[in-house]
């Protein structure tokens, strides 16, 4: 018998009905199910990528869900044809909309990210051309490339509604403001190449540039105005609020310098309000600088880096707090000398990083204090001792050295010349 094209026809729409559902499946991490209707949709999608490279990857891992995500990255290297691209963005974002509708934020952001890189793909060739040329969009009155700019600006005014929708809400959905934000940054980060057909690809990166910058005006203002109404001895939960629902967003939306400079020097005047109503051993004191450490940090590698100048005060500022609740002294002076780093000769960090080297003689200090007096007559004293003594008078001088004006050292020099005089050891 020949094998007509009918042949091949009834074998790819075979093949589709049993490998449709079974790769919608895999790339749902087995949630998602198609009926009859929905698998017809999409033989052409299947029908393309059995001719691909990367479809013996595919193929082999239909069955596996535990293979997943591993195998996509592996076919994405073999190579996708761009028709089988298109499908593959189209049917991505579908998926990921449903993640989104059911609350898994997670699998929604990664296919999405799949469906952004398999349109970059596809417009890095000649099929939009092609493409268009097939619709004729001349005939709605349209540039060709709104064709697909228009698509992409739908996504992107989308995303900044959904953002809008999260952050408007008095307890934020942090998954769907996450989702959102991190979805725009993705896209505002995208690396254009040379080819980029009808400048899509640009176009759209420029959209989610200024829904970042959108979202971050709206973020400050609601920030702004809590921050004025605030009363700060206020429940825990109330005056951290402002702080880890503007955190929320900073964590997936790559924050700009000045929305970095603004929101650590205001941060900085509420920790010293609280202080001053003496609320600053409050969990919501303590919830706030964990909520802005990441935030401080991001502007304290700014200015390091030579990407922001003139906020090294406001930056250190904060590490003296962080630093103040620290307890073990190894991370509290790590935490003093890297405000030093970003402020060299910051006043605060210097004396209370000198406070921490004083304190080493503190124990080799009692220790000399509780020998008794009749030790002056043991032989050899000095070198019995010296160790102890040696170790304060290292930590004076360490002390003295960073700091000279430590209001604690002249006490500490009377109580070590007090004991070497008591022992004998002038």
């Amino acid at each position: 018998m020949k094998w007509t094209q009918k042949h091949e026809a009834l074998l790819s729409a075979l093949r589709g009905d049993d490998t449709i559902p079974s790769l919608y499946r895999a790339l749902s991490h087995g949630r998602y199910h198609l009926d009859e209707d929905q698998v017809a949709r999409l033989r052409d999608w299947v029908r393309s990528l059995a001719t691909d490279p990367a479809w013996p990857h595919l193929e082999r891992s239909l069955d596996s869900l535990t293979a997943w995500p591993e195998t996509w990255n592996s076919a994405v290297e073999a190579g996708f044809s761009p028709l089988s691209d298109h499908h593959n963005a189209l049917v991505l974002r579908e998926i990921a909309g449903r993640f989104a509708s059911d609350g898994d934020y997670k699998s929604a952001l990664r296919l999405y990210i799949w469906h952004v890189e398999a349109f970059q793909r596809l417009f890095a060739t000649d099929y939009p051309l092609n493409f268009v040329a097939d619709v004729d969009p001349q005939a709605e009155g349209w540039e060709p490339k709104d064709v697909f700019t228009g698509i992409f600006r739908d996504e992107t005014e989308d995303l900044i509604a959904k953002a809008k929708d999260a952050y408007a809400t008095q307890t934020i959905d942090r998954g769907q403001l996450k989702f959102a934000a991190s979805c725009l940054d993705f896209v505002a980060k995208l690396q254009v190449g040379t080819t980029d057909s009808f400048g899509a690809m640009t176009a759209w990166k420029a959209s989610a540039v200024s829904g970042k910058s959108e979202i971050s005006r709206i973020a400050q203002k609601r920030f702004d105005d809590e921050l004025d109404a605030m009363d700060w001895t206020a429940d825990n939960d109330t005056i951290a609020a402002p702080f880890e629902r503007l955190s929320t967003l900073t964590a997936a939306l790559t924050p700009s310098e000045a929305l970095l400079v603004h929101v650590v020097t205001e941060t900085v005047e509420v920790l010293w309000k609280i202080r001053h109503v003496g609320n600053d051993e409050s969990d919501g004191f303590k919830r706030i600088l964990a909520a802005i450490a990441p935030l401080n940090e991001m502007l304290a590698e700014r200015v390091l880096s030579g990407k922001a100048f003139g906020h090294n005060s406001k930056c250190a500022d904060f590490m003296v707090f962080e630093g103040e609740l620290i307890s073990e002294p190894g991370p509290r002076s790590a935490k003093f000398k890297r405000g030093l780093e970003v402020c060299p000769g910051h006043r605060n960090c210097l004396m209370l990083l000198s406070y921490v080297r004083l304190h080493d003689a503190d124990v080799p200090l009692v220790q000399l204090e509780t020998l008794p007096s009749i030790t002056k007559a043991v032989p050899g004293r000095k070198a019995l001792y010296g160790r102890l003594v040696g170790e304060i008078e290292s930590a004076i001088a360490g002390c003295e050295e960073i700091f000279a004006h430590n209001k604690s050292l002249p006490e500490y020099k009377e109580r070590l010349q007090k004991q070497k005089e008591r022992l004998g050891m002038e």
